[in-house]
């Protein structure tokens, strides 16, 4: 027998520091992955088409290091795998600290042109993301292969490693999300998960000197393996196979249900993703912790197959369910214990999370350890068999996120998406029949009425959305619905017609002479002495577009949505309010409507303008920092005619400090509007106000002598600000820090 002079640690020691370094891994995996989605959001766009190209970059990266390391682990011994797991954690975390460069100087700012076409941008993101995503891949199978010393115990091992592992992912969404981004930005962040990988691969490779022989080197490997059950797992991979795939699209389905229907209940905010995504993964965490301490007289094929029945029913009665509760959960609020904030807070994110989100996914982790039970016979094959199934679950994962995210909210909404999901989990019931057991026929019976039934009760997808919407805000009256891949618009009546996007105000269909988006609109286009070409951002209900052609002049208005499920309510009320100024949109051919990342738009387009206009979205929104930062004020600068503006909402002193340091020249109303300029900007009240006396376009909607009267008060307001580029990087926002969006307090 070989000799080994090396000292040894025992076997249970060695799981467990392994399990530390894996728990570790796992909470670095998550921090990249919330730094690297920014800033790729910087190079594709944030609308859903440009989130789709980064998941799905991410996805395939991890699918081929799984099937990478499903090939090759099993040929190296337990000490080799755990050198290449150290060895792959090092380069992540050297990738990691070049990333910022890689994935915010250049691909954003130097090779944004590859982003213009979908295939081309999908490709240059694929191999940006392949390298660290496929050395992550590879861990699982690898560590496995490193601290697996029988098949018998193979199953509970692994699924401890992946719930621990998974464990490590949930506290960095949480840790990561709401104590490093808000305290060091994105590109901090990045810097912490770089130094974590580069720990822990000095830590493997330190725990590799000591690991005892491996089996390999000794003999009768053939007794480490189990006996057959009712088929030996290798003729029935391919089976095992499609069961994963299937499930891994019904899990990422339901996945973006959850978070489609919670971004409506709740208010979105740069926490929420990470907040929502932490208990998804604490369901598999506690799922797989849980399996590797129960066992079952049942076959794992179906015990699996009944697991994400379990799942998909518990998921469709219990939105069923949550969508019915409105008057409750209103009174609930509006009581006296939760006048308290924190209290609400509490509701909103911890209670309704953990009943929504944690019992699906705990079946949906407890899956996975059960399909171990059912495929890890060969110590030969830890590693393969492990590799090939996270490859299936991937590819699985990937479909679910483009079908479900791109296609099936677009065309048949989320009830849709949610029965397709429940359709696909037929295909589980009708496996679990076929299996011949004694004991629990009934019950497969029982879970195909119960798929059937809530077929049947499924609510229609407009009678859905009411509902939330009645809850959510039951001061409005719903009207219509539109849905697409996009978010959740709605017509709403108050005391005024009303569009509401997921659930929350994006504007009134009273246009006044005094709302901010009529100032927005017209009061640049007013003082300008030429503004032939105008592009805007934000659409709304309409009145900022609509009020930026007020003046003669403009010949063109480019206008930019990212929300498309808007339009059609936009021509809904056109098409039943003929004379209202919404119909400029759709019938003055001076206008033209883009729907898409507004700016990705202003990024690619090869055109200049006289004003560019920003009726963004409120600064404490997800996603809002890319339209309040200094980046994309430069950007907006540089698309500028000379003698152009930029119009801006001066929505937090901090936007106010970040604009003063782009634009040289600016007057502002405080606390309104902010107009900025790379040249003198010249208010000479009455050249302009004789210049819009000879004719306003007006499409019979405005009053001209209130407009006039409202922007002599306007021009009255306006006051010079100082330039100060040498502002303190502290009170400005910027793409990787955006100080607004996280609600960081102070200038």
């Amino acid at each position: 027998m070989p000799t080994n002079n090396k000292i040894h640690i025992n076997l249970p020691k060695i799981s467990w520091l392994s399990a530390f370094a894996f728990f570790a891994s796992g909470f670095s995996a998550l921090l990249y992955q919330v730094a690297w989605q920014r800033m790729l959001n910087l190079f594709a766009g944030s609308d859903v088409r440009s989130a789709a190209l980064v998941i799905g970059g991410f996805l395939a990266g991890l699918g081929l290091g799984n099937l990478l390391a499903g090939r090759y682990s099993d040929k190296l011994t337990s000490q080799r795998a755990m050198q290449v797991f150290a060895l792959s954690n090092l380069a992540i975390g050297l990738y990691g600290y070049l990333s910022n460069r890689f994935f915010h100087k250049l691909l954003s700012q130097e090779l944004f042109w590859l982003a213009e076409s979908f295939a081309l941008g999908f490709f240059v993101i694929f191999l940006f993301l392949l390298f660290p995503t496929l050395l992550m891949g590879i861990s699982l199978p690898l560590i496995s292969r490193a601290i697996v010393r029988t098949a018998k115990k193979a199953s509970k091992q692994i699924g401890t490693l992946y719930g621990i592992n998974t464990l490590g992912s949930v506290t960095g969404a949480l840790v990561g999300g709401w104590l490093l981004v808000p305290r060091l930005g994105y590109g901090g962040t990045l810097l912490t998960a770089s130094l974590i990988s580069l720990s822990v691969g000095c830590f493997a490779f330190a725990l590799a000197q000591v690991i005892p022989l491996t089996l390999q080197n000794k003999s009768n490997v053939e007794s480490q393996k189990l006996a057959p059950r009712e088929e030996e797992p290798s003729k029935s991979l391919l089976t095992w196979a499609g069961l994963v795939i299937l499930a891994g699209y019904i899990a990422i389905s339901m996945e973006l249900v959850w978070f489609r229907v919670l971004s409506v209940v709740l208010y979105t905010s740069a926490y929420s993703f990470g907040h929502l995504l932490a208990f998804v993964l604490a369901g598999y965490s506690i799922g797989s912790l849980l399996a590797t301490k129960r066992s079952s007289s049942l076959s794992p094929h179906l015990l699996y197959s009944r697991l994400l029945i379990y799942a998909i029913l518990y998921t469709v009665i219990s939105l069923i369910f949550f969508s019915h509760l409105g008057g409750s959960y209103n009174s609930l609020i509006m009581s006296e214990a939760f006048q308290n904030s924190s209290n609400k807070w509490v509701l909103d994110f911890i209670v309704i999370p953990s009943l929504l989100l944690l019992p699906p996914n705990i079946f949906i982790g407890y899956s996975f350890t059960i399909l171990q039970r059912g495929i890890q016979t060969n110590l030969n094959l830890i590693g393969t068999r492990i590799g090939f199934l996270q490859f299936a679950g991937t590819i699985g994962n990937v479909l679910g996120s483009v079908l479900t995210g791109l296609v099936l909210f677009h065309y048949v909404g989320t009830i849709g998406a949610l029965r397709v999901a429940l359709i696909a989990g037929v295909v589980f019931v009708l496996f679990s029949l076929r299996q011949k057991v004694r004991r629990g026929i009934h019950q497969d019976h029982l879970l195909a009425g119960a798929l059937a039934l809530c077929l049947i009760i499924m609510p229609s997808n407009s009678g859905f959305w009411k509902e939330l919407h009645d809850y959510k805000m039951p001061e409005y009256e719903f009207l219509e619905l539109a849905e697409d891949s996009s978010g959740v618009s709605a017509l709403l009546v108050g005391e005024q017609l009303t569009l509401a996007v997921n659930a929350e105000t994006e504007g009134y269909f009273r246009y006044g002479v005094d709302s901010i988006h009529t100032t927005l609109g017209f009061l640049a286009t007013s003082i300008h002495p030429n503004p032939e070409n105008v592009f805007v951002l934000g659409i709304g209900s309409g009145n900022t577009p609509v009020a930026a052609g007020f003046n003669p002049a403009t010949q063109s208005i480019l206008a930019v949505e990212i929300v498309s499920s808007q339009k059609p309510l936009l021509e809904s009320v056109a098409q039943g309010n003929p004379q209202h100024g919404v119909n400029t949109l759709f019938n003055d051919p001076r206008y033209s409507i883009l729907m898409g990342d507004g700016r990705k738009i202003l990024t690619h387009i090869d055109q200049n303008f006289d004003i560019i206009e920003a009726d963004a979205i409120r600064p404490y929104k997800s996603g809002s920092g890319f339209l309040y930062s200094i980046e994309f004020f430069e950007l907006a600068r540089s698309r500028l005619k000379e003698g152009g503006y930029m119009v801006q909402w001066s929505a937090t002193p901090r936007v106010r400090n970040t604009f003063r340091k782009v634009f040289p020249y600016i007057v502002e109303i405080p606390r309104i509007v902010l107009i900025g300029s790379m040249t003198p900007i010249e208010i000479n009240r009455a050249v302009i106000m004789e210049r819009l006396k000879s004719g306003l376009y007006l499409n019979g909607y405005f009053d001209e002598e209130s407009l006039l009267v409202r922007l002599e008060n306007l021009l009255d307001q306006l006051e010079p600000v100082p330039h100060r580029p040498n502002m303190d990087i502290l009170r400005i926002n910027t793409d990787l820090f955006p100080r607004d969006e996280l609600g960081i307090p102070g200038e």
